[in-house]
This record gives structure tokens, C-alpha cells and sequence, in this order.
């Protein structure tokens, strides 16, 4: 640690990069002095250079000229034409104080953090220091020029800074990944600043200009204010520098942007309301920040070159996603109307983005509501609400650079480790145009819930959907195909589950079970299964085998309904044989009754449950239920080794109820 005496006041150029040092007042000796300190900066690792020097002793105001420090490690430089320090004292505690500081034509220019490929410069034709007072000396380490920076910060106090206008510029990359921006800030000011944190920013409307191989586009930042923001926290989150175990860096208490607008020129437009952030901060170990720009250089890199980016390429950004995740803590972040339009002529308009509280790496909750817009030729799309709540935002980072990077060729991912990663997902109101078909495709509600977690294992799901869309857009299959041949134009979809699970009993049971689908059919029930443990929800495969296999079942009933679908294939087989429709659904029953009586003269019991198929077969629109009951202790092993050897033998262990109606 260095010594270094504050004849020079150290502000940060920016956050992003170059940071000059502190002074304490000149005496009469103020070139001696001055030479001093940058004797010692250079010492530190930074050369520091500067022009003339006077010192006005009556005014206690000091003037040093061409000043220059040069960063080690190709960190870049910052370039002062002149400062002047007015009402230079000392007060109690050997401290010092500087009524009035005035930096003329900054500028720095150098790289960002650790990351050679990013260029950034910075420029303000001025920047004045209002009430400064601190320490005569500050501990740093050396060649550590934000260091310095945030040593002095930590531990002066600051009435004002006022910066009139300024300008960063940034560039990263080459050839087709090359990007580059420029932002023109309005008046900023920073008042009463403490403890290296800044009470309250004030930006005045600022412009943004980029540059990329996708073309150039510009756009205005609304007037921004802020309060609580602790410029060490920020330092730590650029520069990739660790944050200690316990402290905990908070970034900003409150920020907002009173709207914003950006045009790509005719590729696309937006346009949005105000944007509001409270409560973000950092802990331990801070942001993987130099890793973070690594992996971004290394894709477009990739794309550059021409080369597909496999999925292989993007597992290490989930992973340090999952990891930034992580640490970041946010209390929550709101926008405004969101105005969106293309070139092809395509519109939107988003009413409102409200993300909660994020700590751990979980979020509370997310939503988007009142989603409309025109696609290119007109059509309408809408949405209502996309909610979440719960989501394992680490988690779900981490397991999908897992999948990412396991060697997949066989189409089998690994096991998810846990599966309670959105505790609950909701979609209402939604419809988009469909390319094919009549109508659009439209989701009334789409939900997914859990509760009552017991090692990463939900004690309770529901789930719902109702949804209808053109038959045209499932004609691929076989079943939607005959809709589509018998001029159905749209199906409607409705499913429900819900499953409860006593972890003290082992129970679970899953009621009800349905599923409906217009012009085909429905099916609903009910499941009870007994012997039901975590393990079987292990990310071991051979243990969730192995824990399933001993789960019993206790009952199950299930009712199937015809919603139209037989009809429609006696109809269709009937035309294919030259038939009445009658002779075809009399030949199926035939058939049916044959195989029937078949097995019933093996095995009596089924010969209700066989009538029952064959009255349900009989006419169209009919009901079919059944209900199975084990006789005795019936595990979900046994029942996989009957199925794989001899099927039959099932029904030896069952009590089997059947009934059909019309």
C-alpha cells in the first residue's frame, strides 16, 4: 500500500474506465508539491506528467496546466488541459477542503476492464467540484488508478459535481462483429456525495448513436435521475474486481429513465415510456464481468468467421449468466408503454413490464400485460398476461448450460436436477395470426402451478389450458387430417391436472385428469398412487427407476368420450369400401364382439368390461368408463414386468368395473 498525498482531486472519468487522482492544498511550494505527487503516481505504475503550475496565495487558488496520466497494462490515458482549485484550506482533523475545482477538456481513452477488444473514450469540455472536502493522505494500492479513485471517494464528502455536457464513445470488435456506439450525455450533476456513494444523479435528455454491420441507428435517453449510488460497487461490477464476503455492493437504491427512443433506419423503431429500477446491489464474489465479455467476443467471433454456433458454444454463457444471476440481488423494475414497429410494416404496443424482487438467484415474479399489435399484412395479435412466479433464474441458467454442454448425439438430455424451477407460469388472452387455416391461434389461459416444495419436489400441480386453433395447423396428423377432410376449420383444446401428494403418507393423487378436444374426444379421471418418495424425482436416473418401481397403484378410473372422431372414420372407411356406414360400424362391433368373447372364455372377469367396449362401439357419441382396483399390493415394477412379458397376466391382479352410455 502507497502513501500518496491529495494535491490533485481524483473523480472518476466514468465508470467504465480511466480514474485521475486526489490532492490536498497547495502552499507557496505548490510546484514541489505537485511534482511530488506525481513522483509517486509514477512510482504506483502510472506516469503522470503536467505543464505549468502557480499558485495565487491571496485567492488560495491553484492552477496546474497539460496534465497527463498514462494507465499501466495498456489501460489507457486521461488528459486534463487545465485545473484550477479555488479556496484551498484545512480544517479540524488535518483534512483538507477545496471550496471550488474546475477540470477543463477532459478526455480518456483507453480500454474497458480487462478486455483489450473493447475501446472506449470519454470527453467533457468541462467538470466542476463544488465543497469537496477530505483527507490530507489516502491509502491505495499502486498502479491501481480507480483504486486511488475510490480510496479518496470512501472517505471525502462532496457537495457537487457538475459535468455540462460530455461525450463516450465505444467501440469492440472487427470486421462484420465490429460495434460501435456513442452517447451523448445532457447536464449531469451529482450532489452530496458520502462514503464514496452518491445521494442524487440528475442527467439532462441525452442522444445515442451505433454502428454495426446490421447498419446505424439514433435515438434520445430521456432525463435519468438516481439516488444511492455507491460508485465502489459500480467500479467492482466494471472492472470484474471481487466483492468481500461481507459486504454486499449495492449499484443504485432508485434509477429511472423518463422514456427513450431508438430507429435503426428503416429495419426497426421503438419507442418506450419510462423505465423505473430500485434496490440492485451485488455480493460475494461480484460479477464475472471480464468472463462475461470474454464469451460475448468468442461468439462473435464465431459469427464473423462464418462458422454456426453450436449449442456447445453458447453453454459457457448460461454458465456465467447462471453465475451473475446469482450474485445480483433486485429489489424490482418497471417500464412503461413499449412501442414497437418494422419495416414490413409490422406494429405493437406493450403496456407494462413489471419484473420483482431477484436475491439468490430466484425471482419472486415477472409479467408483461396488454400485448397488441398488426402483423405485416394487418392481422391482429394480443396478449393479455404472461405471469411467472418463483423462477429458479440461476437454476435454470446453470441446468441448461449443463444440457448444453453434454454430448447429445443420442437426443437424450440429461436429467433436470431439480424440477420446481417456475413455481408458477400463467398465460391469458393470447392470439397470434396463423400462416395456414381459418382464424388465428388463440390460448384463453395456460397455467402451471406448484406448491408446497419438499426437496425440490412439489407437493402440489396444477395445471389448465383452453386453446383453439385452425385444424389445418395439426393436419399432419393423422387425427386432425380426417378432421380437416370432414371440413372441421378450427378445434378448441381444454385440459386440466391437478395432483396432491402427501409426503408424510407417501400418497399422491392426481384428480383430475382430462382432456378435451372438439370433434374428437375427451378423456377424464383420476389417478392413486401410494409409496411415492422424493428419490423418484432424482436426477439419478437409475434411482428415480428404481424408487418408481415401488410406488403401488391403488386406483385408477378413467371415462372416455366421443366427441365425433368414430363417426368420422366409419364414415371415411365406409366411402373407401363402397359401404353404407352402418354395415362398416356392425362389421367393427363384429370384430370387437369376436376378440371379446375370445378372452372372456380365459378369463371370465373381463367379459363385463368387454361388453361395455363393444355398447360403447355401437354408436357414435357415446361415454366408456372404467375403473381398476389392485386386489392386493400392486407395485408399478410389477406392472412394467407384465406389460413387458405377458400383458394379460395384469388383469389376474385387478378388479376391473366397466359401463358404457350414450
Amino acid at each position: 500500500m502507497r502513501k500518496l498525498a491529495i494535491v490533485l482531486l481524483v473523480l472518476p472519468v466514468l465508470a467504465f474506465g480511466g480514474y485521475f487522482a486526489a490532492t490536498t492544498y497547495a502552499n507557496r511550494e505548490a510546484g514541489r508539491q505537485i511534482d511530488a505527487v506525481f513522483q509517486n503516481l509514477g512510482e504506483g505504475g502510472v506516469e503522470a506528467r503536467h505543464g505549468a503550475v502557480s499558485f495565487d496565495l491571496l485567492a488560495r487558488q491553484l492552477d496546474v496546466a497539460d496534465i497527463v496520466l498514462t494507465y499501466p497494462q495498456g489501460r489507457g490515458s486521461t488528459t486534463i488541459a487545465h485545473l484550477s482549485a479555488a479556496g484551498l484550506g484545512q480544517v479540524e482533523g488535518g483534512r483538507v477542503k477545496v471550496d471550488r475545482l474546475e477540470l477543463k477538456d477532459l478526455a480518456f481513452e483507453g480500454r474497458i476492464g480487462d478486455t483489450p477488444a473493447t475501446h472506449a473514450s470519454w470527453t467533457a469540455p468541462s467538470l466542476v467540484v463544488e465543497h469537496y472536502e477530505g483527507p490530507a493522505e489516502v491509502s491505495a494500492p499502486a498502479g491501481r488508478p480507480w483504486q486511488i479513485a475510490l480510496a479518496v471517494l470512501r472517505t471525502a464528502k462532496i457537495g457537487r459535481i457538475t459535468v455540462p455536457v460530455s461525450t463516450l464513445s465505444t467501440s469492440r470488435g472487427t470486421g462484420d462483429a465490429a460495434i460501435s456506439g456513442e452517447l451523448a450525455y445532457g447536464g449531469t450533476t451529482l450532489d452530496d456525495i458520502a462514503g464514496g456513494i452518491i445521494a442524487r444523479l440528475a442527467v439532462t435528455p441525452s442522444k445515442i448513436a451505433t454502428t454495426s454491420k446490421d447498419g446505424s441507428g439514433a435515438g434520445t435517453i430521456g432525463a435519468v435521475t438516481g439516488e444511492g449510488i455507491d460508485v465502489g460497487a459500480w467500479i467492482n461490477a466494471v472492472t470484474g474486481e471481487p466483492v468481500a464476503t461481507d459486504q454486499t455492493g449495492t449499484l443504485v437504491k432508485s434509477y429511472r429513465v423518463d422514456g427513450y427512443d431508438y430507429a435503426m433506419g428503416d429495419k426497426v423503431k421503438v419507442k418506450g415510456g419510462p423505465l423505473t429500477l430500485t434496490d440492485l446491489s451485488v455480493k460475494a464474489p461480484g460479477l464475472p464481468t471480464a468472463e462475461l465479455m470474454e464469451v460475448e467476443a468468442a461468439l462473435r467471433a464465431k459469427e464473423a468467421a462464418g462458422e454456426p454456433i453450436e449449442r456447445e458454444d453458447i453453454a459457457p454463457l448460461m454458465d456465467v449468466l447462471a453465475r451473475a444471476a446469482a450474485v445480483t440481488h433486485l429489489g424490482s423494475f418497471d417500464a412503461g408503454e413499449l412501442d414497437l414497429a418494422s419495416p414490413d410494416g409490422a406494429k405493437a404496443r406493450l403496456t407494462t413490464i413489471h419484473v420483482g424482487a431477484l436475491s439468490d438467484g430466484v425471482l419472486s415474479e415477472a409479467k408483461i400485460e396488454d400485448f397488441a399489435g398488426t402483423d405485416h399484412v394487418g392481422r391482429p395479435a394480443k396478449i393479455a398476461r404472461i405471469a411467472l412466479a418463483g423462477a429458479r433464474v440461476a437454476d435454470i441458467l446453470q441446468q441448461s448450460a449443463a444440457r448444453m454442454a453434454e454430448d447429445d448425439h443420442a437426443g437424450v438430455a440429461p436429467a433436470p436436477q431439480r424440477i420446481d424451477l417456475v413455481q408458477r407460469f400463467e398465460i391469458t388472452g393470447f392470439e397470434v395470426p396463423s400462416e395456414i387455416g381459418d382464424g388465428p391461434v388463440s390460448i384463453e389461459k395456460m397455467l402451471l402451478a406448484m406448491d408446497g416444495i419438499v426437496d425440490g419436489v412439489p407437493a402440489k400441480v396444477t395445471g389448465t389450458l383452453r386453446m383453439a386453433l385452425p385444424t389445418a395447423v395439426l393436419a399432419d396428423q393423422q387425427i386432425f387430417a380426417l378432421l380437416a377432410a370432414n371440413n372441421v376449420p378450427r378445434i378448441t383444446i381444454a385440459g386440466d391436472i391437478a395432483s396432491n401428494w402427501d409426503p408424510a403418507t407417501g400418497t399422491a393423487v392426481i384428480a383430475p385428469i382430462s382432456l378435451d378436444i372438439s370433434h374428437v374426444g375427451a378423456i377424464a379421471g383420476q389417478l392413486r398412487i401410494g409409496n411415492v418418495t422424493p428419490a423418484a424425482f432424482s436426477a439419478d436416473d437409475a434411482a428415480a427407476l428404481a424408487a418408481s418401481r415401488r410406488e403401488t397403484l391403488e386406483q385408477a378410473a378413467f371415462t372416455l368420450k366421443d366427441n365425433g372422431l368414430f363417426a368420422m372414420k366409419m364414415r371415411e372407411l365406409a366411402q373407401q369400401q363402397g359401404v353404407k356406414e352402418d354395415a362398416v360400424r356392425q362389421l367393427v362391433t363384429g370384430v370387437a364382439a369376436f376378440i371379446v368373447n375370445q378372452f372372456a372364455n380365459d378369463r371370465p372377469q373381463l367379459e363385463p368390461a368387454g361388453q361395455a367396449l363393444i355398447t360403447f362401439l355401437q354408436a357414435p357419441g357415446g361415454a366408456l368408463t372404467v375403473k381398476v382396483t389392485p386386489r392386493s399390493t400392486l407395485t408399478f415394477g410389477d406392472i412394467m414386468d407384465s406389460v413387458e412379458n405377458d400383458p394379460l397376466t395384469l388383469t389376474d391382479k385387478v378388479n376391473i368395473e366397466a359401463s358404457a352410455s350414450k
